[in-house]
């Protein structure tokens, strides 16, 4: 395996190397330390904040672990805390262990350490530099994700498929206030979506219809994701609802099935709603 490293002049950290020598810190603290110390100094180190940083990731980290993070880099020396005149418990957070013995926490890491490099190219001792152009890097992730996907379409075809499938989750991230990533599971349903037949906009109603109807009930926003919008069994039946709700002016749609909105779980398999749905529209047709 080798490292390419991109060409930066702005919008970086430096951290020593001893944060990540083996044995000293656990991947998770070691990702939460390097976050914090991309912070300015004035930052405010909040647990409730931390738990957010990781929403709509793959894997993310809920309250418990933000805490049980902080409590190993409390042990190792990179966090201490301090109680405030308010009763309010104060976080501050060191690039470099403050303990008794620091020289027990740190052991000296040069900065040539290598695991057995990979000394095919690149050679690790000139990296490749990489120019940052923001538009030729969406490209570039355009043109991977076209190259992932499967299916017989054309490479022009694919590449605008995954343009439309990062069109669709921005608008998700802009009007559900979320920061899905254009990638994995998010990227593989819209994509499966729009090969059924669906269009961008079906997509994009379906997502105004569910943040206008669950956005502003604390329960239901945690449904503004996309295995639930753009689940194969689901998204016929919320885009049916998304148009009827357009056509006819109203968000009752659940007065149809004798059931009270609030109470809707978009995870519940019965869809029989959506049967109901339908025969209350062909009456005002």
């Amino acid at each position: 395996m080798s490292i390419r490293r991109a060409k930066r002049d702005q919008c970086f950290t430096l951290v020593g190397n001893h944060i990540f020598q083996e044995g000293h810190l656990s991947f998770q603290a070691m990702g939460m330390l390097t976050y914090l110390l991309s912070k300015p100094d004035h930052w405010q180190v909040s647990p409730a904040q931390l738990a957010n940083v990781t929403q709509g990731a793959a894997k993310k980290t809920g309250r418990d672990g933000v805490y049980a993070i902080l409590k190993e880099l409390r042990q190792v020396g990179y966090v201490t805390t301090q109680k405030r005149a308010s009763g309010e418990i104060e976080y501050i957070v060191f690039d470099e262990p403050k303990t008794v013995n620091p020289d027990l926490a740190v052991r000296s890491v040069s900065c040539s350490e290598t695991d057995k490099p990979d000394l095919a190219q690149p050679d690790p001792a000139q990296p490749t530099q990489v120019k940052t152009d923001p538009k030729q890097k969406r490209k570039d992730q355009l043109l991977i994700l076209a190259q992932q996907s499967e299916g017989n379409d054309s490479v022009s075809e694919k590449l605008q498929q995954a343009n439309d499938m990062q069109d669709v989750v921005f608008h998700l991230n802009n009007a559900a206030q979320t920061r899905f990533q254009p990638k994995g599971q998010t990227a593989g349903l819209i994509i499966a979506r729009m090969q059924d037949g669906f269009s961008v906009q079906d997509l994009m109603a379906v997502i105004d219809h569910k943040v206008q109807e669950w956005g502003d009930d604390a329960r239901m926003r945690q449904y503004l994701r996309p295995a639930t919008l753009f689940n194969i069994n689901k998204f016929p039946g919320y885009l049916s609802q998304a148009r009827y709700v357009r056509e006819n002016g109203t968000t009752a749609v659940a007065v149809a099935v004798g059931r009270p909105s609030r109470h809707w779980e978009p995870d519940d398999e019965d869809t029989r709603w959506i049967h109901a749905l339908h025969q209350s529209s062909e009456q005002y047709n």
